[in-house]
């Protein structure tokens, strides 16, 4: 424990500013990163080695008679054991299962599986935000700070930057999105639909997430075929990307339309603390307009562009026709990308007969 100074003893901290920095520093994985509240005035610096450049750092930071270091989530205990108290509270006949659960890696994905399955995952969230709190309070407290009361959040703290390029066409066709953090693959998938401009009407996965090539995991849209597979596909409304998008840098791949085999690759750029004037998703940036649905994947796309750049063609006019209204590949409109609310694509999704 950190000394506590005089400085310390009539310093305030924001509940809110707190939390931001502890998901931070719990959140980082293989980044080395931290956060400290200083002291004397109760503001918090951040310090990793993606954000190094970007936030300014005193350089006594180090000194605990100034800084106190915000403990991460294995520090304060909220991991394995408040699972075990969440179930012992409200699913205690799976006690057993959740136990084998976590005998194997990746057990914390598995583990809100069972919750989901159950109706149970939003009664976690509950639970472990409260447990959060209490300890985030207790700490700030026995290193003297005095917690200003939390802020009501009505949006994600932290914001997902990702750059997503459709592979095998030149020039290249790409879009630039921000996120919630706190967006399934399925809300990814839905924000990368309206951003590059598809119509959602085929299946789709995310493959190859992250470093690892020997990765088979596939996030999508499971079927009966999947589901009695060894690598079954996860639905992506029950993966989390944080889950999977630790850290800058990480990739996967995005499939779209099984047939035409629209191929994308998706990139995360940064982890941005988020504007709370701004409504997310947004896209920021991008170049060219989506090929047309179901002309036949990248061998068919080359041949519609060179239908199309020959009038003279006898299959110009019959394309024309089919397009139904003029197309101009090099056109992107960034301010007409409007984007659905995901659960609302859900539901029409699955629910309408």
């Amino acid at each position: 424990m950190s000394p506590i100074t005089e400085e310390s003893k009539s310093t305030t901290v924001r509940y809110d500013d707190l939390e931001m920095a502890y998901s931070f520093v719990s959140d980082s994985c293989d980044i080395e990163a931290a956060a400290y509240v200083c002291r004397k005035t109760g503001k918090i610096f951040w310090e990793s080695s993606e954000l190094d450049d970007e936030f300014e750092v005193p350089n006594d930071i180090g000194d605990s008679r100034l800084y106190a270091m915000v403990p991460d989530k294995r520090e304060l205990d909220l991991g394995i054991r408040l699972v075990f108290q969440f179930v012992e509270r409200h699913i205690q006949e799976h006690h057993e299962g959740v136990s084998n659960i976590f005998r194997r890696r990746g057990a914390y994905g598995r583990y809100k599986d069972l919750l989901y399955d159950h109706g149970k995952l939003e009664d976690w969230y509950i639970f472990e935000d409260s447990a959060t709190e209490r300890a985030l309070r207790e700490w700030a407290e026995s290193e003297g700070f005095t917690v200003v009361p939390a802020i009501t959040r009505k949006a994600p703290n932290r914001i997902y930057q990702f750059k997503v390029e459709l592979r095998g066409i030149t020039p290249l066709i790409w879009r630039r999105i921000q996120v919630p953090e706190n967006y399934s693959f399925w809300d990814l998938h839905v924000a990368i639909q309206d951003a590059m401009g598809w119509l959602d009407c085929h299946l789709h996965a995310f493959r190859e997430i992250g470093k690892e090539s020997s990765n088979k995991t596939e996030i999508g849209i499971p079927d009966e075929e999947s589901l009695s597979s060894a690598t079954a596909t996860i639905p992506g409304w029950k993966a989390a990307i944080v889950d999977y998008f630790h850290e800058v840098g990480v990739t996967a791949e995005y499939e779209y339309d099984f047939g035409d085999g629209w191929v994308h690759e998706v990139v995360l750029e940064g982890i941005l603390l988020s504007d709370q004037d701004m409504q997310y998703p947004l896209c920021i940036g991008g170049e060219r307009a989506c090929p047309v649905e179901d002309c036949g994947g990248v061998h068919g796309y080359d041949q519609l562009l060179c239908t199309l750049s020959s009038p003279d063609n006898e299959e110009y006019e019959e394309l024309l026709i089919w397009l139904g209204e003029k197309f101009d590949p090099d056109e992107f409109a960034q301010g007409a990308v409007k984007f659905d609310d995901p659960k609302a694509r859900w539901e029409k999704a699955f629910n309408d007969n």
